[in-house]
């Protein structure tokens, strides 16, 4: 987990200081750094509950059986540009992956049921207008299946699978807070024997408030 925690670091820490670069670097001089920073002290003395959006995306998907999933968030606009957040997420899925099919005929997974869970951290950082970067560290429950030493029959397992998510996106505004947004991201962690997902390439719709 070392690795995930330094690109958490990273990924907040370094927006800061991106952020910072930008409004030194203004091509409008210093009237325009006097009124970002007059505009950084408004957001300042904003009020907590002025800094809280709440969102997140849902989706559904059918791929030899149904997944549907479901990940609320609550954010926090640290600044202008910088959003960081954190969520649960919760999944169900209408088949199982088998780990090891020795003697399975079914294309390597069974039908049943079964609910994924966990939790997630981010950080968002806008770069320009609509457009931003982000990244997501998500960590989940996933249950599988593995053939038991006798090779007849499957057993129900699971274990948590992280997942490291690197991305760009856009979102349009709706009211002066409330936005949609589409991303497309990358899992630089990605597991392909336990990850839920069935490639590294992920795309999301959601909506902050």
């Amino acid at each position: 987990m070392k690795h995930i925690s330094l690109v958490l670091f990273i990924l907040i820490f370094g927006s800061s200081f991106l952020d910072a670069q930008i409004q030194q670097r203004s091509p409008y001089g210093s009237r325009n750094r006097r009124a970002t920073t007059e505009k950084r002290d408004t957001t300042d003395k904003q009020s907590l509950k002025d800094k809280i959006t709440y969102g997140g995306n849902a989706s559904a998907a059918y791929a030899s059986g149904w997944f549907l999933e479901l990940m609320p968030v609550i954010g926090y606009r640290a600044t202008q540009r910088l959003t960081v957040g954190i969520g649960p997420s919760f999944a169900y899925r209408s088949f199982m992956y088998v780990i090891d099919p020795i003697t399975t005929s079914n294309s390597g997974y069974v039908i049943n049921g079964n609910s994924i869970w966990g939790g997630r951290v981010f950080a968002s950082f806008n770069v320009f207008r609509q457009f931003f970067v982000r990244g997501e560290i998500e960590e989940l429950r996933i249950p599988y299946g593995k053939v038991d030493p006798s090779g007849m029959n499957y057993i129900e397992s699971s274990r948590f699978v992280p997942a490291t998510l690197l991305g760009i996106g856009m979102r349009q505004p709706i009211t002066e807070k409330a936005y949609s947004y589409f991303v497309f991201m990358y899992d630089l962690t990605y597991d392909p024997v336990y990850s839920y997902q069935q490639s590294p390439l992920r795309i999301s719709v959601g909506f902050m408030f």
